[in-house]
C-alpha cells in the first residue's frame, strides 16, 4: 500500500509537469496561430500601393518568383511569401498571363493576382486625326515606343501587301483604270501671266498666276493667292500634309493618272491590279485605337483599315441619289479633298456640293489641297505658278475629274458631306481668314469675294 501510494505522487507530481509543459506549449501555439492568422490577413487586406502608380510587365517565361522581384524591385509592402499562398489559393500560377499592367493605389495581392489572371493589361492609346496623310501616321506610330514596329523602311507602295490586304474587293477598292490617251475636259487650260492679274471670263476655264503680283485664281474650291515671290494666303487648315519626296509623274487622265514619286509613292494601280501596288492612302479611319504594349504596327493598321471599310459601307449604302460616283472610293477621294478644304464642320456639305457641281457640269476641281500633296515635300508652304500649271495627276487647276487617290483620311462627317451633298447653285468659294468661307454661284459674285478677301480690295 505504501508503494502504491508513493506511485500516486509521483504520478500525479509528474502530471501536473506535463501539463505545465502542454499547456505552455498550447499557449505558445495559440500565439503564433494567431500571429500567422493576423500575418496573413493582413497580407489579403492591407494594399500594396498607397500614393503611386506603378507598370509591371510580365515577359514571357516569367516564374512567380520573378514576378515577385519584380514588385519588389518596385518598393510594393509585399510579403512574398503570402503572395505566393494566395497565388495557390486562387490557383493562379499557370493563369499569368503576360503583358504590361499598371497597378493603382488600393490594390491588395489578391486583387493584383487576380489582374494577372483576368489579363487586364494597360490600354496606350494613339490618335489619327481626320486629315492626316499616310505619311503622318507612319510617323506617328514611329515614335511611339509601346508600338511593335515592323514596317520600318518598307516603301510606300508595299505598304498594302506587308498588311496582307488587297483594297481591290473591298468597299475601298480603286475605280477602274479609264481608257488610254482619253482626252481632258475643254477645260483644262492653264493660263499664265507676267505681269498683271489674269482673270478667268468663264468658271473653271483658266488658272491666273502672275509673275510679281499677288494672284486670287478664280477656282471653284480654295482661294490661293499665288506669286513668284512666295506669298500665299490659302486658309484650309493642315495643308502642309506632304508625301511625294522629289517628283510625280505627269498624267493628264481624268483624274486616274499614275503618280509615282522618288522616294516610292505609286498610286499607278489604282486600276486594282493588287495590294503590292494599291496606295494606302486615305485608306484608314482617323480615330484614337487603344492597345497594349508591343502590339505590332500591322494589327493597328488594320483595325483602322476594317473601320475606314465599315464606315464607308454605311455611308454608301445610304448615300443620296444621283451622285456622280462609280465607286464608294471615288466618294472617299472626294471626302478626303472636302476634309483638307475646311475646318467647319457646317461648311462641309456645302463644299461638297461645289466640288460634285463642278464635275457634273465638267468643270476642272482647281483645289489647292490636291496641289499641295502633289508638290510633296517641295512644298514650303506656299503655290508657285508653276506649281499650278505643273502635270501632275493631283494638279486639278490641270487634270480633269477626281486626282488618282485620296489625299488624306476623311473623317465620317466628310464621307457624309460628299453621300448627301449640299443642294445649292453655288461653284466657287473663297476663304474669309477665319476658317470659314464666302459661297458664289457667279463668276462675278466669286471675283468680288476674292477682291474682298483675298485682294484686300472692295
Amino acid at each position: 500500500m505504501k508503494k502504491i501510494e508513493q506511485f500516486r505522487k509521483w504520478l500525479s507530481k509528474h502530471l501536473t509537469r506535463n501539463n505545465e509543459i502542454i499547456g505552455f506549449a498550447v499557449l505558445i501555439l495559440s500565439f503564433a496561430g494567431g500571429w500567422i492568422w493576423m500575418d496573413y490577413q493582413s497580407a489579403v487586406r492591407q494594399p500594396l500601393l498607397f500614393d503611386r502608380t506603378v507598370l509591371i510587365e510580365i515577359e514571357k517565361g516569367d516564374s512567380l518568383d520573378r514576378i515577385i522581384d519584380k514588385l519588389e524591385a518596385e518598393k510594393l509592402v509585399l510579403k512574398p511569401f503570402w503572395f505566393k499562398v494566395i497565388a495557390l489559393q486562387k490557383n493562379a500560377l499557370r493563369k499569368l498571363k503576360t503583358g504590361e499592367y499598371e497597378l493603382t493605389p488600393g490594390l491588395t495581392a489578391p486583387k493584383i493576382i487576380a489582374l494577372f489572371v483576368q489579363g487586364k493589361t494597360k490600354q496606350h492609346a494613339i490618335t489619327f486625326p481626320e486629315g492626316w496623310s499616310f505619311k503622318e501616321i507612319m510617323h506617328e506610330i514611329e515614335k511611339n515606343a509601346d508600338i511593335e514596329h515592323t514596317l520600318s523602311g518598307v516603301a510606300f507602295e508595299n505598304v498594302m501587301s506587308k498588311l496582307n490586304l488587297d483594297a481591290k474587293f473591298s468597299a475601298v477598292a480603286p475605280p477602274p483604270e479609264p481608257e488610254k490617251n482619253a482626252a481632258n475636259p475643254p477645260d483644262a487650260v492653264a493660263a499664265t501671266a507676267k505681269d498683271d492679274v489674269n482673270t478667268a471670263t468663264q468658271p473653271g476655264t483658266s488658272v491666273a498666276v502672275t509673275k510679281d503680283d499677288v494672284n486670287a485664281v478664280n477656282q471653284s474650291g480654295t482661294e490661293v493667292a499665288t506669286a513668284n515671290d512666295g506669298v500665299n494666303t490659302s486658309s484650309q487648315p493642315g495643308t502642309d500634309v506632304t508625301i511625294a519626296k522629289d517628283d510625280m509623274n505627269a498624267a493628264s487622265q481624268s483624274g486616274t493618272g499614275a503618280a509615282i514619286a522618288k522616294d516610292g509613292v505609286n498610286a499607278a494601280s489604282q486600276s486594282g491590279t493588287g495590294a503590292a501596288k494599291q496606295s494606302p492612302e486615305g485608306l484608314f479611319f482617323p480615330d484614337t485605337y487603344f492597345f497594349e504594349k508591343h502590339t505590332p504596327d500591322v494589327s493597328l493598321l488594320k483595325r483602322a483599315y476594317d473601320k475606314m471599310q465599315s464606315v464607308l459601307q454605311q455611308e454608301w449604302l445610304n448615300k443620296a441619289e444621283g451622285l456622280p460616283f462609280k465607286t464608294p472610293y471615288e466618294a472617299l477621294i472626294l471626302a478626303s479633298i472636302v476634309e483638307k478644304e475646311t475646318g467647319a464642320a457646317a461648311e462641309r456639305p456645302q463644299i461638297a456640293g461645289v466640288f460634285i457641281r463642278r464635275l457634273e457640269q465638267k468643270m476642272l476641281l482647281q483645289t489647292d489641297p490636291t496641289v499641295i500633296y502633289g508638290m510633296g515635300d517641295s512644298y514650303q508652304g506656299d503655290i508657285k505658278s508653276k506649281d499650278l500649271t505643273a502635270a501632275t495627276p493631283y494638279n486639278t487647276y490641270v487634270i480633269g475629274g477626281l486626282p488618282p487617290t485620296p489625299i488624306a483620311m476623311p473623317g465620317r462627317a466628310a464621307l457624309n458631306a460628299v453621300l448627301h451633298p449640299d443642294q445649292g447653285d453655288s461653284l466657287y468659294f473663297v476663304g474669309r481668314g477665319d476658317g470659314t468661307h464666302v459661297f458664289s454661284a457667279t463668276l462675278k459674285d466669286h471675283n468680288s469675294a476674292v477682291d474682298k478677301f483675298q485682294r484686300k480690295k472692295k
